[in-house]
């Protein structure tokens, strides 16, 4: 049922309103960047070159919280870190050929991400 404001309290009641839905909008969008951080960490896993097995058990999630709307997961190679251009890109110069395994699942999450938050933000 409709709450009754008066004319005085319009303006408190409103700013609740629009605080409850910014807070829970936000929550929607944290969980969907994390699931899409973590699917994307797994599909860099199942195809990154696994020669001695360090490199493919080094992915990490990273969160950063920068303020009230700024939030970012990075997907990093702890220990092999740099490693990771040359094998995504190779070295022309020695012979040593490109394993691209993190572009196309890069494309492919970022994707998923912003259909996730349209439907999120939709969904309100």
């Amino acid at each position: 049922m409709a709450e009754k404001v008066t004319a005085a309290d319009f303006a408190s009641s409103l700013s609740a309103v629009l605080q409850y839905y910014d807070t829970a909008l936000q929550e929607q969008i944290q969980k969907a960047v994390d699931d899409e951080a973590k699917l994307l960490k797994n599909d860099i896993i199942a195809t990154s070159p696994d020669r001695t097995g360090k490199y493919k058990k080094g992915w990490r999630l990273t969160k950063k919280y920068e303020g009230a709307f700024k939030y970012t997961v990075i997907v990093h190679n702890k220990p092999r870190y740099n490693i990771v251009h040359l094998i995504e890109h190779g070295r022309g110069d020695n012979g040593i050929g490109a394993k691209p395994h993190i572009l196309a699942a890069q494309e492919k999450h970022t994707d998923a991400l912003i259909k996730r938050i349209d439907d999120v933000i939709g969904s309100w």
